[in-house]
C-alpha cells in the first residue's frame, strides 16, 4: 500500500509539473463610462398632471361664469371689466385646487396668464376713466368729426352721450345751443374748440386721469382758474418789418397740465364782460388733450380785427432782434407751454 501511495503522489506531482506556469494578471484599466449606471442616477420626480376631465370642467365653469356675469349686468364697458375679473378669478381658483391636490395644472396655468393681462388693463381703465363712460349703456366707442355745430336737439343729445374715444372740432358760434352742455369721453384724442371772440363761453374741465389743456391763438385775455390761482392768457402782437406793408399776427400758446381729479375753469372775454349770457360747457375726460382757440367774429380777418378793433401792439424790425433774444433767454419759444404752478415758461 505504501508503494501505491508513493506512486499516486509521484503521478500527482508529475501532472502538476506538466501544467504551464501561472503568472499574476496585470491590473486592467477601463475607460470611465459616459453613461451613469441606472442605480446611480437621480431620478427627477414630476408631479402628476391633472386629468383632461378636470381641465375641461374648469373651462366649462369659466365660460358659464362669464355668461352669467354678462347676463346679469347692463351692457357697458364696466360689465366687460367685471367679466374679465371673474374669468381670471375662476381660473386662479382652478389652479389653486390643482396645486392642493399635488398636481400640475398644465393648460389651466397658461390660460390664467393669458387672462391676467387684459384683466389688469380693464380694471385700470375702469378705475381711471369717467364713471359715465364705464357704466353707461349708451357709451359710443369712437366719435370723430370736424367743424361740428349741433343745431338740432338730437345732435345736442348726441353730444351728451359718453364716448370712449373722441376727436372733434366744435365751432361755438351763435348757432351753438344755448344753456349748459356736457361732454364726457375716456380719451380726448384731439378735441378742439373754435370760439369767436364775441361769444360768451365758460368751460369747466375735469379730468379723472392725466390731461393737457391748451389755449392757442387767443385774441383777448381769457381768465383761467387753475389750482387755486387766476391767470390770463397772453395778448397777440403784430409784427411789421420796418416800412414794409407786410404784417403778421403773432399769437401765443398757454398750456396747463391736469392731474387726476383736478379742474380748470376758462372764461372767454365776452363771458367776463357779461357772465349772465355765457354758455357753460362742462367737459370730463380721462386722458388726452383739449385745445381752445379764438377767432375773429363774423368771419373777419384776424389781423385786421386785432389791429383795428383790439389795438394790438406792433413790433417793428428795429426791436425784433431784441425781442427774440429776450424770449430765448426767458425760455419762450414756438410751442412753449405755460405751467400754472410756475412763474416761468417751460
Amino acid at each position: 500500500p505504501w508503494l501505491a501511495a508513493d506512486s499516486g503522489n509521484a503521478f500527482s506531482s508529475s501532472a502538476a509539473n506538466s501544467q504551464p506556469p501561472q503568472y499574476a494578471q496585470q491590473p486592467q484599466y477601463s475607460q470611465p463610462s459616459s453613461q451613469t449606471q441606472p442605480s446611480q442616477q437621480l431620478q427627477a420626480k414630476h408631479s402628476p398632471r391633472v386629468s383632461g376631465r378636470f381641465v375641461l370642467t374648469s373651462l366649462a365653469i369659466v365660460l358659464a361664469s362669464a355668461a352669467l356675469t354678462l347676463a346679469s349686468m347692463p351692457t357697458s364697458y364696466g360689465s366687460w371689466a367685471v367679466t374679465a375679473g371673474v374669468v381670471s378669478a375662476v381660473l386662479g381658483l382652478s389652479v389653486t385646487i390643482a396645486g392642493a391636490m399635488g398636481k400640475r395644472a398644465t393648460w389651466l396655468t397658461a390660460f390664467t396668464w393669458l387672462a391676467a393681462f387684459p384683466t389688469v388693463c380693464a380694471i385700470f381703465f375702469a378705475l381711471t376713466l369717467p364713471h359715465a363712460v364705464v357704466t353707461s349703456e349708451d357709451t359710443r366707442s369712437f366719435v370723430m368729426d370736424h367743424h361740428f355745430i349741433p343745431r338740432t336737439e338730437s345732435q345736442q343729445e348726441n353730444i351728451a352721450q359718453p364716448s370712449l374715444i373722441q376727436s372733434y372740432t366744435y365751432n361755438i358760434t351763435a348757432d351753438y345751443p344755448r344753456g349748459n352742455s356736457k361732454i364726457t369721453t375716456g380719451l380726448a384724442a384731439g378735441i378742439n374748440f373754435s370760439v369767436p371772440d364775441d361769444q360768451p363761453v365758460i368751460f369747466k374741465i375735469n379730468t379723472t386721469g392725466f390731461g393737457h389743456i391748451g389755449f392757442t391763438e387767443t385774441l383777448r385775455e381769457w381768465e383761467i382758474q387753475y389750482r387755486g390761482e387766476t391767470f390770463k392768457t397772453q395778448l397777440p402782437t403784430i409784427y411789421q418789418p420796418g416800412a414794409s406793408e407786410y404784417k403778421e399776427l403773432l399769437r401765443s400758446y398757454d398750456g396747463y397740465n391736469l392731474d387726476p381729479k383736478e379742474q380748470l375753469i376758462a372764461t372767454s372775454p365776452a363771458a367776463i364782460a357779461d357772465p349772465s349770457k355765457a354758455r357753460v360747457i362742462e367737459i370730463e375726460f380721462g386722458f388726452g388733450e383739449i385745445r381752445i382757440g379764438a377767432d375773429a367774429p363774423n368771419s373777419l380777418d384776424p389781423l385786421k380785427y386785432a389791429e383795428e378793433k383790439l389795438k394790438a401792439p406792433q413790433i417793428s424790425e428795429g426791436v425784433e432782434d431784441g425781442i427774440e433774444d429776450a424770449t430765448e433767454e426767458d425760455g419762450i419759444e414756438d410751442g412753449a407751454e405755460f405751467s400754472g404752478d410756475s412763474e416761468n415758461f417751460n
